[in-house]
C-alpha cells in the first residue's frame, strides 16, 4: 500500500517530535518499503577513486567506477541511487532516500550502503555484508541497544548497527530498520524520528537544531522555521523537482518502467546547469556508461 501525502500535521517542531512519541508513532513496529528490495548485490569490489559532477543548485553526483554506479545528492538531505532505482522504502519515488543507509528486514536482514547496493547480512564476514569486500564499513545485527535520551529526543532501541570505520561514525537502526541515530567517535549524534508509516518526519542535527518535515498533496516541505524551507514538488509519488531556500529549481527526469528505472536528465535552472547520466547494459548488469555536463563529457574521464 502507498504511503499518502497529506496535510495532517498541525504541530511543528519540538511539539510535533514529542507529539509523535507521546503516540508511540516515533518507533514503528516495521517500516515496510513500498517496492520489493533491489536484488542483493554481490561480489561488489572494494570502492576506487569515485568521480564527482557538480550538477548545480547544491547536487552532486558521484560515479562509482568499479560498480558501474551513480549517486546523486542533494543539500536537502534527499539522494537517488541508481544501485537501488526499483525501491521506493519512503514514498519517494523509485531509488530516492532520505541520503542515508537502511536495512530491508523482509526474510532477513539485507543492508542498504548508499552508492554501493543491498547486502545481505553475514557475520562471518569482515564487513558483515555478503559481497561487500570493502574495508570501509562493519555491519552488525544484535539484542537490542539502548540509544541514550537526547533533549526532546526519547531513548531508543537499536537492532542493528553500521560502523563506518573511516570515519567512526557508527549509524543504529531501529527494529523496522529506518536510521534512528548516528554518533561520531567523539560523540556528536544526529538524530531522525519516523512517524507510522515510515516516513521520516524530524531530524536533530549535530548542533541541536530541530528541521521538520512535512507531508502535503503533491509536496514535501523540509525547514526548522529559521529560514525559507527547501521544497520536494511530487507527481504520481515520485519526486521530480527541489526547491531550494533561494529559489533555485532542480527537475530530475527519468526513463523506462520501475525495476529499470534510470535517471536520465538533471536539469539546475539557478545554476543554468543540465547533468544526463547514460546507462548501457554490461553482461546482465546496467551499469553507468556516460555523463555530461551541459553537453560535456565528464564520465568516463576524459583523455588528455
Amino acid at each position: 500500500m502507498s504511503r499518502s501525502c497529506l496535510p495532517v500535521r498541525s504541530l511543528t517542531g519540538a511539539g510535533l517530535v514529542l507529539a509523535l512519541f507521546a503516540a508511540g508513532a516515533a518507533v514503528p513496529a516495521h517500516a515496510a518499503p513500498d517496492a520489493p528490495r533491489a536484488a542483493v548485490t554481490s561480489e561488489v569490489p572494494a570502492a576506487s577513486a569515485p568521480v564527482l559532477v557538480d550538477a548545480g543548485n547544491g547536487l552532486t553526483a558521484t560515479v562509482s567506477p568499479d560498480r558501474g554506479n551513480v549517486l546523486l545528492r542533494s543539500s536537502a538531505g534527499l539522494a537517488w541511487d541508481a544501485s537501488v532505482r526499483s525501491v521506493d522504502r519512503y514514498g519517494l519515488g523509485g531509488g530516492v532516500t532520505w541520503d542515508a543507509a537502511f536495512v530491508d528486514t523482509h526474510g532477513g536482514a539485507f543492508a542498504y550502503i548508499p552508492g554501493a547496493g543491498v547486502f545481505a547480512a553475514n557475520p562471518d564476514v569482515p564487513s558483515g555484508l555478503d559481497g561487500y569486500h570493502g574495508t570501509d564499513v562493519r555491519f552488525d545485527a544484535h539484542d537490542p541497544e539502548r540509544i541514550p535520551a537526547r533533549g526532546v529526543i526519547p531513548a531508543r532501541a537499536a537492532f542493528f548497527t553500521l560502523t563506518h570505520t573511516s570515519t567512526g561514525v557508527t549509524d543504529y537502526f531501529g527494529g523496522g530498520g529506518d536510521l534512528l541515530t548516528s554518533i561520531d567517535a567523539s560523540g556528536v549524534r544526529t538524530d531522525r524520528v519516523y512517524d507510522w508509516n515510515g516516513r521520516l518526519v524530524a531530524t536533530v542535527d549535530a548542533n541541536g537544531v530541530l528541521s521538520t518535515v512535512e507531508y502535503w498533496s503533491g509536496e514535501i516541505v523540509i525547514g526548522d522555521g529559521t529560514q525559507p524551507a527547501t521544497r520536494l514538488v511530487q507527481e504520481r509519488g515520485e519526486v521530480t523537482e527541489i526547491v531550494s531556500p533561494d529559489g533555485g529549481r532542480s527537475t530530475l527526469t527519468r526513463a523506462g518502467d520501475l525495476d529499470r528505472r534510470t535517471l536520465i536528465g538533471i536539469a539546475s535552472s539557478a545554476a543554468g546547469v543540465r547533468t544526463d547520466v547514460q546507462f548501457a547494459w554490461d553482461a546482465d548488469v546496467k551499469r553507468v556508461s556516460e555523463v555530461t555536463r551541459n553537453g560535456v563529457i565528464v564520465y568516463p574521464t576524459p583523455q588528455s
